[in-house]
Protein backbone atom coordinates (compact mmCIF):
# COMPACT_ATOMS: atom_id res chain seq x y z
CA UNK A 1 0.00 0.00 0.00
CA UNK A 2 2.60 2.35 1.18
CA UNK A 3 4.34 1.20 -2.65
CA UNK A 4 1.65 2.34 -4.56
CA UNK A 5 0.59 5.15 -2.25
CA UNK A 6 4.26 6.47 -3.43
CA UNK A 7 3.92 5.45 -6.82
CA UNK A 8 0.87 7.70 -7.13
CA UNK A 9 2.21 10.05 -5.40
CA UNK A 10 5.51 10.19 -7.41
CA UNK A 11 3.37 10.14 -10.44
CA UNK A 12 1.51 13.11 -9.87
CA UNK A 13 3.94 14.95 -8.31
CA UNK A 14 6.16 14.65 -11.79
CA UNK A 15 2.88 15.17 -13.69
CA UNK A 16 1.89 18.54 -12.00
CA UNK A 17 5.75 19.38 -12.38
CA UNK A 18 5.28 18.84 -16.25
CA UNK A 19 2.10 20.33 -16.10
CA UNK A 20 3.10 23.40 -14.67
CA UNK A 21 6.29 23.94 -16.03
CA UNK A 22 5.68 23.41 -19.81
CA UNK A 23 3.75 26.67 -20.20
CA UNK A 24 6.41 28.41 -18.67
CA UNK A 25 8.93 27.10 -21.14
CA UNK A 26 6.92 27.75 -23.77
CA UNK A 27 5.99 31.51 -22.74
CA UNK A 28 10.04 32.16 -22.71
CA UNK A 29 10.58 30.77 -25.97
CA UNK A 30 8.12 32.71 -27.49
CA UNK A 31 9.26 35.54 -25.44
CA UNK A 32 12.62 35.70 -26.58
CA UNK A 33 12.13 34.14 -30.05
CA UNK A 34 9.50 36.75 -30.36
CA UNK A 35 11.57 39.86 -30.76
CA UNK A 36 13.91 38.46 -33.09
CA UNK A 37 11.13 37.85 -35.79
CA UNK A 38 10.41 41.44 -35.88
CA UNK A 39 14.09 42.41 -35.86
CA UNK A 40 14.25 40.34 -39.15
CA UNK A 41 11.04 41.47 -40.66
CA UNK A 42 11.25 43.01 -44.30
CA UNK A 43 10.05 46.60 -43.85
CA UNK A 44 6.97 47.11 -46.23
CA UNK A 45 7.87 48.13 -49.78
CA UNK A 46 7.50 51.51 -50.67
CA UNK A 47 4.54 52.89 -52.69
CA UNK A 48 5.42 52.07 -56.61
CA UNK A 49 4.22 55.88 -56.94
CA UNK A 50 6.43 56.78 -54.71
CA UNK A 51 9.49 54.43 -55.53
CA UNK A 52 9.13 55.51 -59.19
CA UNK A 53 9.59 59.65 -58.17
CA UNK A 54 12.92 58.87 -56.67
CA UNK A 55 14.22 56.76 -59.29
CA UNK A 56 12.91 59.02 -62.36
CA UNK A 57 13.03 62.52 -60.30
CA UNK A 58 15.03 62.37 -57.06
CA UNK A 59 14.34 63.82 -54.61
CA UNK A 60 16.89 67.02 -54.85
CA UNK A 61 17.61 66.56 -50.96
CA UNK A 62 21.37 66.60 -49.61
CA UNK A 63 23.16 63.38 -48.92
CA UNK A 64 26.38 61.61 -48.60
CA UNK A 65 25.73 58.38 -49.99
CA UNK A 66 23.11 56.97 -52.42
CA UNK A 67 20.87 55.12 -49.99
CA UNK A 68 19.72 58.68 -48.11
CA UNK A 69 18.11 59.42 -51.38
CA UNK A 70 15.32 56.40 -50.87
CA UNK A 71 14.27 54.18 -48.35
CA UNK A 72 14.73 50.03 -48.10
CA UNK A 73 16.22 49.38 -51.55
CA UNK A 74 15.04 51.75 -53.80
CA UNK A 75 16.30 55.06 -54.09
CA UNK A 76 18.21 57.51 -56.96
CA UNK A 77 21.85 58.80 -57.31
CA UNK A 78 23.73 60.76 -54.71
CA UNK A 79 25.77 62.56 -57.15
CA UNK A 80 27.67 65.60 -55.36
CA UNK A 81 25.61 65.80 -52.41
CA UNK A 82 22.42 65.77 -54.14
CA UNK A 83 19.68 62.89 -54.75
CA UNK A 84 19.11 62.58 -58.41
CA UNK A 85 16.91 60.26 -61.20
CA UNK A 86 17.30 59.47 -64.05
CA UNK A 87 15.72 62.80 -65.49
CA UNK A 88 17.43 65.19 -63.32
CA UNK A 89 21.04 64.27 -64.03
CA UNK A 90 23.27 64.44 -67.11
CA UNK A 91 25.95 62.35 -66.60
CA UNK A 92 25.92 58.76 -68.18
CA UNK A 93 27.35 57.11 -65.56
CA UNK A 94 24.84 58.09 -63.20
CA UNK A 95 21.92 57.29 -65.69
CA UNK A 96 23.40 53.74 -66.65
CA UNK A 97 23.42 52.73 -62.71
CA UNK A 98 19.60 54.16 -62.74
CA UNK A 99 18.99 51.97 -65.03
CA UNK A 100 19.95 48.91 -63.91
CA UNK A 101 18.12 49.96 -61.12
CA UNK A 102 14.75 50.30 -63.39
CA UNK A 103 15.43 47.42 -64.65
CA UNK A 104 15.28 45.55 -61.73
CA UNK A 105 12.53 47.08 -59.88
CA UNK A 106 9.23 45.55 -59.07
CA UNK A 107 6.76 45.40 -61.72
CA UNK A 108 4.14 47.55 -60.25
CA UNK A 109 7.19 50.56 -60.07
CA UNK A 110 7.86 50.16 -63.35
CA UNK A 111 4.62 50.56 -64.37
CA UNK A 112 4.73 53.90 -62.52
CA UNK A 113 8.19 54.57 -64.31
CA UNK A 114 6.43 54.22 -67.71
CA UNK A 115 3.65 56.35 -66.82
CA UNK A 116 6.58 58.96 -65.68
CA UNK A 117 8.49 58.69 -68.43
CA UNK A 118 6.12 59.00 -71.01
CA UNK A 119 4.85 62.22 -69.45
CA UNK A 120 8.33 63.32 -70.12
CA UNK A 121 8.97 62.12 -73.34
CA UNK A 122 5.80 64.01 -75.01
CA UNK A 123 5.83 67.13 -73.03
CA UNK A 124 6.47 69.86 -75.34
CA UNK A 125 9.31 71.64 -72.68
CA UNK A 126 11.06 68.72 -72.12
CA UNK A 127 15.05 69.24 -73.33
CA UNK A 128 16.65 67.02 -74.96
CA UNK A 129 18.64 65.58 -72.40
CA UNK A 130 15.49 64.58 -70.98
CA UNK A 131 13.65 63.22 -73.80
CA UNK A 132 16.92 61.20 -74.51
CA UNK A 133 17.07 59.95 -70.51
CA UNK A 134 13.20 59.10 -71.03
CA UNK A 135 13.58 57.18 -74.11
CA UNK A 136 16.46 55.35 -72.28
CA UNK A 137 14.19 54.20 -69.54
CA UNK A 138 11.67 53.36 -71.48
CA UNK A 139 14.49 50.60 -73.37
CA UNK A 140 15.19 49.31 -70.62
CA UNK A 141 11.46 48.29 -69.53
CA UNK A 142 10.95 46.94 -72.72
CA UNK A 143 12.96 43.50 -72.18
CA UNK A 144 10.23 42.30 -69.29
CA UNK A 145 7.35 39.95 -71.10
CA UNK A 146 5.97 40.74 -74.75
CA UNK A 147 3.23 43.89 -73.36
CA UNK A 148 4.97 47.29 -74.30
CA UNK A 149 1.86 49.20 -75.89
CA UNK A 150 1.78 52.54 -75.59
CA UNK A 151 5.98 52.42 -74.69
CA UNK A 152 6.76 50.99 -78.17
CA UNK A 153 4.19 53.25 -80.08
CA UNK A 154 6.04 56.23 -77.97
CA UNK A 155 9.60 54.70 -79.44
CA UNK A 156 8.27 54.36 -82.48
CA UNK A 157 7.29 57.59 -83.37
CA UNK A 158 10.36 59.18 -80.86
CA UNK A 159 12.40 56.93 -83.55
CA UNK A 160 10.66 59.18 -86.82
CA UNK A 161 10.15 62.28 -85.60
CA UNK A 162 12.29 63.79 -82.68
CA UNK A 163 15.87 65.43 -82.63
CA UNK A 164 18.27 62.88 -84.10
CA UNK A 165 19.87 61.99 -80.62
CA UNK A 166 16.59 60.83 -79.27
CA UNK A 167 15.95 59.22 -82.30
CA UNK A 168 19.31 57.21 -82.57
CA UNK A 169 18.20 56.22 -78.87
CA UNK A 170 14.50 55.70 -79.32
CA UNK A 171 15.84 53.09 -82.38
CA UNK A 172 18.52 51.48 -79.60
CA UNK A 173 15.95 51.30 -77.18
CA UNK A 174 13.32 48.91 -79.80
CA UNK A 175 16.06 47.12 -81.15
CA UNK A 176 15.79 44.99 -77.80
CA UNK A 177 12.76 43.88 -78.96
CA UNK A 178 13.94 43.27 -82.76
CA UNK A 179 11.20 45.55 -83.70
CA UNK A 180 10.96 45.80 -87.80
CA UNK A 181 10.44 49.58 -87.24
CA UNK A 182 13.70 50.72 -86.44
CA UNK A 183 15.53 48.36 -88.20
CA UNK A 184 16.05 50.78 -91.28
CA UNK A 185 17.00 54.26 -89.05
CA UNK A 186 19.84 51.37 -87.01
CA UNK A 187 21.01 50.44 -90.59
CA UNK A 188 21.40 53.99 -91.56
CA UNK A 189 23.06 54.55 -87.51
CA UNK A 190 25.63 52.08 -88.82
CA UNK A 191 27.22 54.21 -91.14
CA UNK A 192 26.77 57.74 -90.74
CA UNK A 193 27.09 59.23 -86.70
CA UNK A 194 29.55 59.48 -84.54
CA UNK A 195 31.54 56.53 -83.82
CA UNK A 196 29.89 55.78 -80.38
CA UNK A 197 27.00 56.05 -81.54
CA UNK A 198 27.62 54.03 -84.62
CA UNK A 199 29.39 51.12 -82.94
CA UNK A 200 25.91 51.16 -80.16
CA UNK A 201 23.72 50.55 -83.48
CA UNK A 202 26.07 47.85 -84.98
CA UNK A 203 25.81 45.82 -81.80
CA UNK A 204 22.01 46.58 -81.55
CA UNK A 205 21.87 44.68 -85.20
CA UNK A 206 22.47 41.65 -83.34
CA UNK A 207 19.03 41.12 -82.04
CA UNK A 208 17.75 41.44 -85.80
CA UNK A 209 20.77 38.91 -86.92
CA UNK A 210 18.96 36.62 -84.09
CA UNK A 211 15.39 37.60 -85.29
CA UNK A 212 16.47 35.49 -88.76
CA UNK A 213 16.64 38.85 -90.31
CA UNK A 214 20.20 38.09 -92.09
CA UNK A 215 18.76 39.07 -95.09
CA UNK A 216 18.05 42.44 -94.53
CA UNK A 217 20.73 43.12 -92.12
CA UNK A 218 24.19 41.16 -93.75
CA UNK A 219 24.16 43.82 -96.75
CA UNK A 220 24.77 46.57 -94.41
CA UNK A 221 26.38 45.27 -91.97
CA UNK A 222 29.67 42.81 -93.68
CA UNK A 223 30.98 46.38 -95.28
CA UNK A 224 31.62 48.03 -91.76
CA UNK A 225 34.63 45.57 -91.54
CA UNK A 226 36.43 47.91 -93.71
CA UNK A 227 35.03 50.77 -92.22
CA UNK A 228 37.36 53.54 -91.95
CA UNK A 229 37.14 53.84 -88.10
CA UNK A 230 39.18 50.50 -86.09
CA UNK A 231 36.45 51.10 -83.40
CA UNK A 232 33.32 50.61 -86.01
CA UNK A 233 35.54 47.75 -87.90
CA UNK A 234 35.66 46.19 -84.21
CA UNK A 235 31.98 46.39 -83.33
CA UNK A 236 31.17 44.74 -86.47
CA UNK A 237 33.33 42.35 -85.88
CA UNK A 238 32.52 41.15 -82.72
CA UNK A 239 28.75 41.50 -83.69
CA UNK A 240 29.45 38.99 -87.07
CA UNK A 241 31.62 36.36 -85.17
CA UNK A 242 28.80 34.87 -83.16
CA UNK A 243 27.53 34.05 -86.90
CA UNK A 244 30.27 32.35 -88.38
CA UNK A 245 28.26 28.99 -88.94
CA UNK A 246 27.19 30.91 -91.99
CA UNK A 247 29.91 30.85 -94.76
CA UNK A 248 28.71 33.95 -96.20
CA UNK A 249 29.90 35.69 -92.59
CA UNK A 250 32.99 33.41 -91.97
CA UNK A 251 34.52 34.76 -95.41
CA UNK A 252 34.22 37.72 -94.85
CA UNK A 253 35.85 37.62 -91.20
CA UNK A 254 38.41 35.87 -92.60
CA UNK A 255 39.52 37.87 -95.24
CA UNK A 256 38.46 41.09 -93.26
CA UNK A 257 41.10 39.87 -90.55
CA UNK A 258 44.05 39.64 -93.32
CA UNK A 259 42.96 42.90 -94.18
CA UNK A 260 43.11 44.51 -90.69
CA UNK A 261 45.30 42.08 -88.87
CA UNK A 262 45.86 45.12 -85.94
CA UNK A 263 42.50 45.26 -85.09
CA UNK A 264 40.25 42.28 -86.27
CA UNK A 265 42.38 39.17 -86.28
CA UNK A 266 42.40 38.49 -82.45
CA UNK A 267 38.99 39.24 -82.62
CA UNK A 268 38.23 36.59 -85.16
CA UNK A 269 41.04 33.90 -83.92
CA UNK A 270 39.79 34.08 -80.58
CA UNK A 271 36.32 32.92 -82.09
CA UNK A 272 37.53 30.16 -84.26
CA UNK A 273 39.26 28.82 -81.08
CA UNK A 274 36.68 29.08 -78.71
CA UNK A 275 34.90 26.91 -81.65
CA UNK A 276 37.04 24.64 -81.63
CA UNK A 277 38.00 25.45 -85.31
CA UNK A 278 41.95 25.67 -84.50
CA UNK A 279 44.15 28.32 -86.43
Amino acid sequence: MIASWFGSLNGRFFSGLYATRRPTWLVLTVAVLAPGCAQTAAPPPLDPVVASRLLVLGTGALCSKDQECGEGRTYGACVLGTCFGLLTSESQPVRATLLERIAASRPPVQASIVQQLLQALNHPTSSMTTRIGAVQGLGVTLSRGDRCAAACEALRRAAKESEEPVAVHARLALSQRADLAALPGLLGDAREGTEHLRCSAIRALDAYLAAGLAKQVLPGLLPLLDDRAPGVRRAAAETLVGWRARPDVARALDKAAMRHPGDLRYIVESARLAAGEGS
